[in-house]
């Protein structure tokens, strides 16, 4: 993803969307005319990936206006959004090459529930999941997604990942469901996982090493009940010990790459559970 000056949240939010769907691409800020506004981003959405969850079908194939908002957007907030998603509708109708054959949607991602702007405009009104609210009018569909409210069911992970969390335990369960959440492929999620703890964006949140290490616990645990479910009794005896391996060489791997000074105490130790622990020490003494 280029800079194109976009704020932290702004790029948290744009990065883990193009990771959940690779099929969307991109457009850099769009100028309003005659006023100092920008749209936060555009999107062109393909087929649409399961990431998507509830607005699969909606985003399927289409332009996407998205306002992110760390916060609640008021009701001006609102009004301006609506003027931008009102240039890009005017855009699709007199394009000669139009993206999509349904107009653009608003999407506005709210840090909380927006109460002034849902009493602004009625025609806003719940939708499943709990925390989404979908106006749909002939040329002007919005939706609005409250990211801290979010109902926990498939498909709602990525929505929640896209805002930094305010402290520790909405980190862990943010991330928690995005490894177990069964619209996301598990590759994505832990792909997503990885670029929280890479750029840092929760460095506050989560020390670096802890949330790594947790990561990878409950990406094996995941493993080991899908493979209860799939494999037969020899193919999961197979299944745990190459994830003993895999486990081993993940966690030789997190040390050399956070703590490389401490790889040599711990590259000997060839039981997993032993060296599961010991890493654990080592990054509690980094934290402590």
């Amino acid at each position: 993803m280029s800079d194109h000056g976009y704020r932290p949240h702004q790029r948290r939010a744009f990065t883990i969307f193009q990771m959940a769907d690779p099929t969307l691409t991109l457009q850099p800020e769009i100028g309003v005319p005659q006023a100092s506004w920008q749209i936060d981003g555009i999107f062109h959405v393909g087929d649409a990936t399961t990431c998507w969850g509830p607005l699969q079908d909606a985003v399927r194939q289409r332009e996407l206006v998205v306002e992110h908002y760390r916060r609640t957007p008021n009701v001006p907030n609102y009004a301006r959004a609506l003027a931008k998603h009102a240039l890009r509708l005017d855009a699709w109708v007199t394009s000669k090459t139009p993206y999509g054959d349904r107009p653009p949607l608003l999407l506005i991602l709210s840090g909380g529930r927006p109460a002034s702007v849902l009493k602004f405009d009625t025609d806003l009104v719940p939708r499943y999941p709990r925390g989404l609210y979908r106006s749909q009018r002939a040329i002007g569909d919005v939706v609005i997604i409250d990211t801290v409210h979010l109902d926990k069911c498939p498909g709602t992970s990525i929505y929640r990942m896209t805002r930094a969390p305010s402290g520790k335990a909405e980190a862990e369960a943010n991330c928690s469901w995005l490894l177990a959440d069964p619209s996301v492929p598990t590759m994505i999620a832990e792909q997503i996982a990885e670029f929280v703890v890479s750029t840092h964006t929760d460095h506050v949140a989560f020390p670096e090493g802890r949330l790594q290490v947790k990561l990878w616990h409950e990406g094996r645990e995941e493993g080991r009940q899908e493979g209860r479910q799939e494999g037969r009794q020899e193919g999961r005896r197979e299944g745990r010990q190459e994830g003993r391996q895999e486990g081993r060489q993940a966690l030789l791997r997190l040390v050399e790459r956070l703590r490389p000074e401490r790889l040599g105490e711990v590259q000997s130790i060839e039981e997993l559970s032993d060296l599961q622990e010991r890493v654990g020490q080592i990054f509690a003494e980094t934290d402590s």
